[in-house]
């Protein structure tokens, strides 16, 4: 039997990463690396309830691919978002620190439509479990 309480807390996180690349948004100067950073971690979070709403055990990484591949065996809806997380694995780590590569506003712009794409649909898929009580 799933822990719905934890599938919740996971949502919850989520969408607290996804609202902070939102907020940071009005921020002048535009930090877009940090920006897409919390996109991914909305996006990885969303994904993991989706284990947690199963009842597996939450791998410790952030490949969002490799992630998605294990949700898809329990719900294979979610093998739409392939593109979505394909976009956004990557900026799990280089946004973290100083790097070379160079990332836009346009980027930025993207990794928050997949994230919030993400997102809706994981809460879609476990809408009933969150409806119970949020």
């Amino acid at each position: 039997m799933p822990d719905e309480e934890a599938v919740r807390d996971w949502i919850r996180f989520a969408r607290m990463d996804l609202s902070a690349s939102v907020y940071l948004q009005g921020h002048n100067p535009l930090p877009i690396e940090i920006i897409c950073y919390h996109c991914q971690q909305a996006a990885e979070k969303a994904i993991k309830a989706v284990l947690v709403s199963h009842d597996v055990d939450v791998p410790h990484i952030h490949d969002l691919n490799k992630l998605l591949a294990a949700t898809t065996q329990y719900e294979n809806s979610m093998r739409s978002l392939s593109q979505q997380a394909n976009w956004l694995t990557n900026y799990a780590t280089f946004t973290r620190y100083p790097s070379d590569i160079e990332i836009g506003e346009a980027d930025m712009k993207t990794a928050l439509k997949y994230a919030e794409d993400i997102l809706a649909q994981v809460e879609l898929l476990l809408s009933e479990m969150l409806d119970e009580k949020d």
